[in-house]
């Protein structure tokens, strides 16, 4: 019995979807194939064959599964006779290309019902990244989505912030790197820093070594997505950037109180999975959010009548089936 519940467990587990911007996915390079969850291997020639694939951005991160917010800004388009579709989402900051699956057949008709004047809008989704190496000059990444859905300008805004915020923290941890004697995790956690973002400095390290340059030109473009957040325009100096990061830290708690309504975010979050509602867990990796958190604003939601709970730790749109039957 132990064993059994252990290999649900197991089965249940999921990659987190890292908000990252387009522009880092762009400058992306290295790939491996690796076990889903480090310490455990695979046991047969059909385990071999789920090992997901991975990418290594320029900030170390490891990357199976993104979260994005952002706006389509082409007309999807068929690929062959399949019911396989391709298009692009900007961040604001770049875009990048997402490839749907035929076998989604709830992507499939989202994507079937845009029509030439839904585009531009903004969208949600998370996905899993695919590679595609044509010849060993050129390297290609694309999205293959597992949730896509409408959204707002206002949770676009939240994601920049918080993908900004988390750019910000791995480039002051390379920094760190970069100056440290001895260099070890263990001394980038006693400063401060989570094992994972010291895990991720050192993979940095490791694949593009710790370019000063690049990570001037990434602050630049963390604090450009607050800018645009802010509804500045978005002029400066490199010189400028640099000041401007601590400016911008400063006001981050303000924005994410008057961009990121915590309440209306989960509520976009909760509607955009329909019929059949979001587990807690999945909530927790969306939003960043403790449980405890959730728990409290769901109950709001669910005092208001915008939410219900079909069953322990589940949330639901009221009238989400309606909505999904007219939407597809």
């Amino acid at each position: 019995m132990e064993d059994q519940q252990r290999t649900v467990k197991k089965a249940t587990r999921r990659e987190v979807a890292h908000r990252i911007f387009s522009f880092e996915i762009d400058e992306t390079t290295v790939e491996e194939r690796g076990n889903e969850f480090p310490g455990e291997e695979a046991t047969s020639f059909s385990d071999q064959s789920k090992i997901p694939n991975y990418v290594i951005t320029p900030t170390g991160l490891r990357v199976n599964r993104v979260l994005l917010v952002g706006k389509l800004i082409s007309m999807p388009k068929q690929i062959g006779e399949k019911d396989m579709w391709k298009f692009e989402v900007r961040d604001s900051l770049g875009k990048v290309f997402v490839l749907t699956p035929n076998f989604r057949s709830e992507i499939v008709n989202y994507v079937k019902s845009i029509g030439p004047n839904d585009v531009p809008r903004v969208i949600f989704l998370t996905g899993k990244i695919r590679t595609y190496r044509p010849d060993e000059t050129r390297f290609y990444i694309s999205i293959r989505p597992e949730v896509l859905c409408n959204s707002t300008q206002e949770l676009h805004h939240y994601w920049l912030v918080q993908a900004a915020k988390l750019l910000l923290r791995r480039l002051e941890c390379l920094e760190e790197l970069a100056k440290m004697e001895p260099e070890s995790i263990e001394n980038l956690m006693a400063i401060g820093f989570t094992r994972s973002e010291a895990e991720a400095a050192f993979r940095a390290k490791k694949y593009y070594g710790i370019d000063i340059e690049r990570i001037a030109r990434y602050r630049e473009k963390a604090v450009e997505a607050l800018r645009i957040v802010m509804g500045e325009e978005v002029e400066e100096t490199p010189e400028e950037s640099r000041g401007a990061e601590s400016e911008f830290e400063a006001e981050i708690s303000e924005l994410e109180a008057e961009v990121g309504d915590e309440e209306r975010t989960l509520y976009e979050m909760i509607k955009s999975y329909k019929r059949e509602g979001v587990v807690m867990d999945e909530l927790v990796e969306l939003t960043g959010m403790e449980p405890e958190k959730i728990e409290d604003i769901a109950l709001s939601l669910i005092e208001k009548g915008l939410v219900d709970e079909p069953e322990p730790s589940r949330y639901r749109a009221v009238g989400s089936e309606e909505e999904d039957e007219e939407e597809f």
